[in-house]
């Protein structure tokens, strides 16, 4: 009696990871090739300066409060008709707070707003934050909407959600109205209206932590205001001439950043990171080399610009200042689309070892002359670091390569699966915990999801004095890169 096929193995679509094909060689950054495309989509309003906010008040709007000018914009924001909102903060005022996303008409006439989007809150931890369960409403294209009728003189929520103390707010929306609109992002005391919500975004900023552009340090700062895309969009054919195979595309932080259209003085004037938006990618891929290939597709985290095979300088460099490894570079879920049909994945990377900082995202064995075309939309959650890349490799499928396909095909499950993981379970045991009690200040700090090999952190009683060349200002990525270029430069 033969086993009936899975879902997966009848539509020849893996997830599971593959063995790295033999001989293909591990990509350098600067070997990296630009990624296809450009800024695609509506403008954006980002709200995440202040990240961390320790009262109420407004944290970013197209409207600036009456009585304050501290925190002026580069111009006037326009009033808002099709347009996305992207916003994420950290409750640090010592209680529940209640967060607003409002908008209100800019004239005497009501306005109707069809609202698609996600609001989540909760503390950190792997597979399961605010900013995963948000992105993972971005790649199933908001299944839910709802049309908001905003009338003159009386504030519309968007969208709310109480945040307790040490929690993340993240949350995305895309609005489109039949008419401007003012809209903004408030924290408020718990239990608060959208008319209380309203009153307070007009009397004050909330206050926070503030993180400004730095030329001096490198350093971006973080996004408030207009921004000009929330989508990048780009396709790329790839014709695999002879095995091994590899060329990877860099997400780029900087590259990439999309540039403010009007954005808070204090604030990044481009969209570095891009988080809140959304990449769409098409890779186009034929098989020339006259014989079955082994195809498949990573996700790889570079932290620091350092490949995954080349972590030791990086270890050292954390470890010699006292600072721990992050505990995620990558956090979020990914669709993918690959002969005809869509799944979606996670995608979770950790420089704690060369496998760690790689994601797998698809594989497929191509006959001769095959072509494949594989979609990709991957939108950007908040907790996680660039750069990144996509990784296409490809080898000789041979008797051996079709062997070890067979046996990730039986270890793989579809997206309807029921099976649990290790994972599983550890995020399943987190959030039971988190969910029966009160969680501590120190609770929203991330944790590991797994064994590290890396260095373990010092204590502060052993941290050493920083050199006298070291800004602790900057952050890992800019101050390693400046003391690998002293060091290469004599």
């Amino acid at each position: 009696m033969s086993t009936r096929p899975t879902s997966t193995q009848v539509e020849g679509f893996q997830i599971a990871a593959p063995p790295k094909p033999k001989g293909a060689p591990e990509p350098k950054w600067d070997e990296l090739e630009p990624l296809p495309g450009g800024g695609d989509g509506v403008p954006i309003v980002i709200s995440n300066n202040p990240e961390i906010f320790t009262g109420t008040g407004l944290l970013a709007g197209s409207v600036q409060p009456s009585a304050s000018s501290a925190r002026g914009t580069t111009q006037p924001l326009p009033a808002l008709t099709d347009f996305a909102y992207y916003l994420f903060h950290i409750n640090r005022t010592g209680g529940t707070k209640r967060v607003f996303l409002l908008a209100s008409t800019i004239g005497d006439w009501p306005v109707s707003a069809t609202v698609n989007g996600a609001l989540n809150a909760n503390a950190w931890s792997p597979g399961a934050s605010a900013s995963v369960q948000t992105a993972k409403a971005l790649v199933t294209h908001y299944p839910i909407s709802r049309v908001v009728d905003v009338l003159p003189g009386k504030p519309a929520a968007l969208g709310y959600i109480d945040v307790r103390h040490g929690h993340c707010v993240d949350g995305r929306f895309v609005v489109r109205s039949t008419g401007g609109l003012h809209v903004r992002d408030v924290a408020a005391p718990y239990g608060a209206s959208a008319e209380d919500a309203l009153t307070l975004a007009g009397a004050r900023f909330a206050p926070g932590e503030i993180k400004s552009p730095n030329p001096a340090t490198g350093a971006m700062g973080r996004c408030a205001g207009l921004y000009r895309h929330d989508r990048w969009s780009g396709s790329v054919a790839l014709e695999i001439g002879e095995t091994p195979f590899v060329r990877g595309f860099r997400f780029d932080e900087r590259a990439q950043a999309f540039p403010g259209l009007a954005t808070y003085r204090d604030s990044d004037p481009n969209s570095s990171g891009n988080y809140g938006s959304i990449y769409e990618l098409e890779l186009a891929i034929t098989n020339a080399t006259g014989r079955e290939a082994l195809v498949s597709v990573e996700f790889a985290s570079y932290p620091a610009q350092i490949a995954p095979n080349d972590l030791k300088d990086y270890w050292a460099f954390l470890a010699k200042r006292g600072w721990a490894l992050p505990t995620r570079l990558w956090d979020g879920p990914a669709a993918v689309t690959l002969g005809g049909k869509e799944r979606v994945v996670s995608i979770f990377t950790k420089p704690s070892s060369p496998n760690a900082m790689r994601s797998s995202l698809a594989s497929r064995v191509l006959s001769a002359g095959a072509n494949e075309k594989l979609r990709l939309r991957i939108p950007v959650p908040g907790l996680i670091s660039i750069p990144a890349a996509i990784l296409v490799r490809a080898t000789a499928a041979n008797a051996g390569a079709l062997a070890e396909k067979e046996k990730w095909t039986g270890k793989t499950t579809s997206l309807a699966s029921t099976s649990t993981t290790k994972t599983d379970v550890a995020t399943s045991r987190l959030r039971a915990k988190e969910a029966s009690a009160e969680a501590p200040a120190s609770s929203a700090a991330p944790s590991s999801a797994g064994p590290s090999t890396a260095p373990p952190p010092m204590t502060d009683g052993a941290r050493p004095a920083p050199p006298s060349k070291f800004n602790p200002e900057e952050s890992w990525t800019i101050a390693f890169l400046k003391e690998r270029r002293r060091a290469r430069s004599g």
